[in-house]
């Protein structure tokens, strides 16, 4: 499971608490958003209640809740959002038709009740089996547009033609359309952090958010089999008005090493 916490959304001004629960519904997993200050002190909250949590449900053997974290706002919207990872998930790009399985999804949706595919955003991986949202943490505002980032991993992916190095994506949330995006073509809409080696698996577990270096932008770690490695987060441009066009190159890719 996986836990973080999510801006309030109930107005008692506390935060709200995000849990993960990925082995829900046989493997199609599931996300709640659970207010953070229970009704009675140490009394339990049973999530099976109606009424007790904001819920993410998942379709088969996606894993949704592998990873979650909250966000202040994606694209042009403001206010408490949902973000969960599931590396299970299947992608379909419009161009091709070819289903990518195991290609992974983050998955983007309001904090509050009612039908979470209302105002859904989606990442889809790019490659069949790189499982896109292993992990996931805020980044911080790494482009400076006012709204907090995504660093998700993807440790099976195949970076740099060097299998399972795994590697790590810098979502920019503020260039994201509620069309979705789709992270084999996602443009100036994110940044690649390469793992270093065949088989190290970068982009199992991550942090972000924290200005390491003090030029003022938020840094990320990223851990492999080999220990971690910590990126400075490079110098973006601001983002243009209007949308990225979709066949647009990454704005960076980084190697790890």
């Amino acid at each position: 499971t996986a836990v973080a916490s999510l801006l309030d959304t109930s107005g008692d001004t506390l935060p709200e608490v995000l849990i993960g629960a990925p082995g829900a519904g046989s493997g199609a997993g599931g996300v709640h958003a659970v207010d953070g200050r229970p009704t009675a002190p140490r009394a339990p909250t049973d999530l099976a209640s109606p009424g007790e949590s904001i819920t993410m449900t998942g379709r088969a053997g996606e894993r949704l809740g592998t990873s979650v974290a909250g966000l202040d706002g994606i694209g042009v919207r403001r206010g408490a959002h949902i973000a969960a990872g599931a590396p299970g998930a299947e992608a379909t790009p419009t161009a091709s038709k070819r289903i990518r399985d195991d290609a992974g999804a983050v998955y983007v949706v309001p904090a509050a009740p009612g039908d979470a595919s209302d105002g859904l955003v989606t990442f889809s991986g790019g490659d069949p089996g790189e499982g896109l949202g292993v992990a996931l943490v805020p980044a911080g505002d790494v482009d400076s547009d006012g709204t907090g980032d995504l660093l998700a991993g993807l440790d099976n992916d195949r970076a740099l033609a060097r299998p399972s190095a795994g590697s790590a994506l810098l979502l920019l949330a503020g260039r994201a359309t509620t069309a979705g995006v789709d992270t084999g073509l996602f443009g100036a809409r994110g940044v690649r952090l390469a793992g270093p080696a065949r088989g190290a698996r970068t982009g199992h577990a991550l942090a972000g958010g924290v200005d390491v270096d003090g030029d003022g932008r938020p840094d990320s770690l990223l851990g492999d089999r080999r220990g971690a490695s910590l990126v400075l987060t490079p110098r973006l441009a601001r983002p243009a008005p209007g949308p990225s066009p979709p066949d647009e190159r990454l704005d960076v890719q980084v190697l790890v090493d």
